[in-house]
């Protein structure tokens, strides 16, 4: 349902929320979440521009996060790279039943964006330090 370009700025900005205090070039990023490095370069680029992310110039230059992870959404990080198309936008057919399956998918493509607007990176970091966590059975089946 992500491009591969969105996935990867995702991706890109938790890694990120999880290693705060400096700036990563492209190519670390990159290696740490299995990307091609030229193209994440073009997607830290967009995000940069969005103001997602900072980009340090020179020697021991590089990317960090341009936000607090409370203060970025999924959807925001999606939206910098693609736009999410809703049902009515590409489905053209006529007919009561086309109406009611254009009209179902626009729902459910709003309760999805929903979800990622609700979705920080913040939460995304809490719940990945719960499943890391030896000692925490929360959110682990038993």
């Amino acid at each position: 349902m992500l491009s591969n370009a969105a996935e990867y700025a995702v991706r890109a900005c938790l890694w990120l929320a999880e290693h705060p205090g400096r700036a990563w070039t492209a190519h670390q990023i990159a290696d740490a979440i299995q990307a091609p490095a030229n193209y994440l370069a073009k997607v830290l680029q967009t995000l940069r521009r969005a103001e997602f992310v900072q980009a340090q110039p020179g020697p021991g230059g590089g990317f960090a996060l341009g936000r607090a992870p409370e203060e970025l959404c999924v959807l925001d990080l999606i939206r910098a790279i693609d736009r999410p198309h809703r049902a009515r936008a590409g489905f053209h057919a006529p007919g009561a039943a086309a109406e009611s399956a254009v009209t179902r998918l626009d729902q459910t493509f709003a309760q999805i964006e929903d979800s990622f607007r609700r979705c920080t990176l913040a939460a995304l970091l809490q719940e990945s330090s719960k499943i890391k966590s030896p000692t925490s059975t929360e959110g682990r089946a038993p």
